[in-house]
């Protein structure tokens, strides 16, 4: 696709043309229907992003409910480790002065 002529030249090297290259200074000309088609065009495109920006955000929510549920599990095995070494070290405390009785 070429830019519209709205009296727009194109600077040779900011060119954007889609199709060919435009000569410098030279005017640049498109039918409506060119335009409409190239709108039609990034419209389906957007619509694909959008799509595709969708199943992203579905997978990234999976993810981060995956990483809740990681984070919650290593904490409830560290509160099963801290309440089993403190039953362990009450455990430890009654048997040692049983121990040591003759």
């Amino acid at each position: 696709m070429t830019r519209a002529s709205w009296g727009f030249k194109c600077p040779g090297s900011l060119a954007t043309d889609l199709t060919t290259p435009c000569a410098k200074g030279n005017p640049l000309t498109l039918s409506p229907e060119i335009l409409k088609a190239e709108q039609d065009r990034l419209r389906e495109a957007l619509r694909q992003l959008e799509a595709e920006q969708r199943v992203l955000e579905s997978k990234l929510k999976t993810l981060r409910q995956r990483e809740m549920k990681t984070k919650r599990e290593i904490e409830a095995l560290g509160v099963l480790l801290d309440v089993g070494s403190s039953d362990a070290s009450k455990t430890d405390q009654v048997e040692e002065p049983e121990a040591d009785r003759p």
